[in-house]
């Protein structure tokens, strides 16, 4: 591999999946001895690119962790003064090193499930409400003959868990195909995703989730049905209209059908105006027409005596690639950098201003490096704010440039120019190198990241060779199909690079922004099935009590009432739980929804616009659903209606 010879000495069992390399490097498949030639540049103490892992010894925490680690880098800055100047070590489980950054994202899923769950179950609990009221003869003369309560309840309950079991085996068709489609298009940010699977675990617990939703919620009706007298209800007392108690259950029921729908829906729209607003953010760069594609230079062509041979190799190879694409028909320009902005790489480096030591380096502002090759910034039109860019004058051996952003310039050199001053990368003994332009800001780590200062280096200039690049090429037409004639080119100039990654710069830009639009889209569509079945549940209630209250509502005809007061009383009995669940449900989003507070962007997490807009469409769908029945109601034909009394 890369011109180094090695003996294979072991083989991982199938399946085997090394969850560290997937998550942090991009997956391996090798595995090799960690060594170092000690001539090699990036050979120093200094240079903290590595990762260190290690497991726990039982009864031992965190904590107790941090603290061993604390004293051996206490211990290597009093052997090392200049190589580890409070330079310090953290200790993170590996759960919230992978975990961390999208547990808002999980918890605010899981949360979606559990509500939507209870609104389902709860829709379940009104239409037994309203499938006992019209059983209650057939309970009574079921107590007439004998039958005992105890009896009935397990009769009623079987029932329920009957529907449950049917209900959630014919889900399992759809879930299987759902969970197909999450592990086909979400982002790759949610760790392990890809091997999510329904099992033997998921259908135990999905089943007893079944179970136990069918029993809790088939109580509902025991209650209304045990209380009824059999004589009295054999009869005909109570037959049409179900009494006040009866209906405040179902209509509690609608207030949390709404308020559920209420927590959904604010929840999504605040996800929804987030990434409204994340993609009206400029990232900085123009990733239209671009195509990126990773190479990491190996082999015998970058192996050279000595760090100086190393670094002309390399920039020997990284000038050539650019040079020869560029000329390929439909190319505007091309270059190469170390990190893609938004492509998830991180750089940093300590910030050294020449003649102006700190007290304490280690409190020196940090910046991201990009290594580049000239024409980098034509390519993906980063704009020139003030001075030059780099280019083909900045070769090893020659003064030591550099290219800051408009950020750094304003942090760091406030009121005075900052071309001509010299930084220094790293410790503070780097070589500085002279300021010789500013370019405007790039959103690297994420468009509602927030910038930081960024630095730019030639290729050439680096203190060791840089031999893993992304090439950046901008067509003017099609970006896509020039991936095969540069993949000819690469193996024209050396067959041995590797080229991976193969990108459109706009689909990396869209990616940043993956978990979010995810986790938008699946609360969305919880929202969304809440509303239907919040709107499903009030208008089968309100139909079944305009049923029962047919003789009742003709009575008031007879006697004078008005098609108008008619549709108000019905309307007005079906949007008061509507009210109080819509007041319920915002209080509850309220306190809830600031649990989303890493994912918002721009929006507050009691952004009053979207409550407003939750509330209109809330009020909009339960008032369109009600006219229905309401004006079914003022169109009863007295006459039909008693005399089928």
């Amino acid at each position: 591999m890369s011109g180094v010879p090695y003996t294979a000495i072991g083989v991982m069992p199938p399946g085997f999946t090394d969850l560290i390399a997937e998550r942090l490097y991009q997956g391996a498949e090798v595995w090799v001895p960690l060594g170092y030639d000690p001539a090699a540049g990036f050979a120093c103490r200094t240079c903290r690119h590595l990762r260190m892992f290690g497991r726990l010894a039982p009864g031992r925490t965190i904590d107790a962790a941090q603290s061993d680690v604390s004293g051996i880098s206490a211990a290597l800055e009093q052997e090392y003064p200049t190589d580890y100047h409070q330079a310090g070590m953290r200790v993170t489980s590996l759960s919230e090193l992978f975990l961390g950054p999208v547990r808002p994202v999980l918890l605010a899923l899981w949360a979606g499930v559990v509500v939507l769950l209870l609104v389902a179950c709860s829709n379940v609990a009104s239409l037994l409400l309203l499938r006992a009221s019209e059983r209650t003869n057939e309970i009574a003369v079921r107590g007439a003959l004998g039958v005992t309560q105890g009896r009935m309840a397990r009769q009623l309950i079987t029932e329920s868990v009957l529907l449950a079991a049917l209900g959630g085996a014919a889900a399992w068709l759809p879930a299987w195909a759902a969970v197909r489609l999450l592990t086909l298009s979400a982002p790759a940010d949610l760790p392990r995703l890809a091997d999510v699977s329904i099992d033997v675990r998921v259908v135990v617990v999905a089943l007893a989730i079944t179970m136990m939703s069918g029993v809790i919620f088939g109580l509902a009706p025991l209650r209304q049905l045990m209380r009824r007298h059999p004589a009295g209800t054999m009869q005909g007392a109570g037959k049409r209209t179900d009494s006040a108690a009866t209906w405040r259950v179902r209509s509690a029921l609608v207030a949390v059908n709404v308020a559920m729908a209420a927590v959904l829906l604010v929840g999504s729209g605040l996800l929804v105006r987030s990434l409204t607003s994340l993609l009206a953010v400029s990232p900085g760069v123009d990733p239209r027409g671009v195509v990126t594609m990773q190479i990491w230079g190996s082999g015998p062509r970058f192996v050279a005596d000595g760090p100086a041979a190393q670094i002309a190799a390399a920039v020997s190879f990284y000038e050539s690639v650019p040079t020869r694409v560029r000329a390929l028909p439909g190319v505007t320009s091309a270059a190469a950098v170390t990190t893609l902005p938004l492509g998830g790489g991180r750089d940093g480096y300590g910030l050294h201003i020449e003649g102006r030591p700190l007290a304490n380096p280690a409190e020196a502002p940090s910046g991201d490096r990009f290594v580049v090759t000239p024409d980098y910034f034509a390519t993906v039109r980063i704009p020139l704010v003030r001075g030059r860019f780099i280019d083909e004058r900045d070769q090893q051996g020659r003064d030591a440039v550099i290219v800051i952003n408009r950020q750094m310039a304003d942090a760091m050199f406030p009121g005075e120019d900052p071309i001509g001053h010299r930084i220094s990368l790293g410790p503070p003994s780097a070589p500085p190198r002279r300021i010789v332009g500013i370019v405007g800001d790039v959103r690297h780590h994420g468009l509602d990241a927030p910038m930081r200062a960024q630095v730019y280096v030639p290729h050439a200039q680096w203190v060791w060779a840089e031999t893993l690049l992304t090439l950046v090429v901008r067509a003017d037409s099609n970006p896509a199909a020039l991936v095969t004639p540069i993949r000819e080119l690469v193996r024209a100039i050396d067959p041995a690079q590797p080229i991976t990654k193969v990108r459109l710069y706009e689909a990396v830009v869209a990616e940043s922004m993956g978990t979010l639009r995810f986790a938008a889209w699946l609360l969305g569509l919880f929202a969304a099935s809440a509303l239907v079945l919040a709107v499903v549940g009030l208008y089968g209630a309100l139909g079944v009590v305009v049923g029962q209250r047919r003789q009742e509502i003709a009575v008031r005809i007879a006697l004078g009432a008005g098609a108008p007061s008619i549709r108000k009383m019905v309307l007005a009995q079906a949007l008061a739980p509507v009210v109080a669940g819509l007041a319920a449900g915002l209080f509850v989003a309220g306190l809830s929804v600031g649990a989303l507070g890493s994912l918002l962007y721009n929006v507050t997490a009691l952004d009053p616009t979207t409550f407003a807009g939750v509330a209109m469409l809330l009020g909009t769908c339960a008032i369109a659903t009600c006219l229905l029945p309401a004006f079914r109601a003022s169109r009863i034909e007295p006459a039909a209606a008693l005399r089928s009394e």
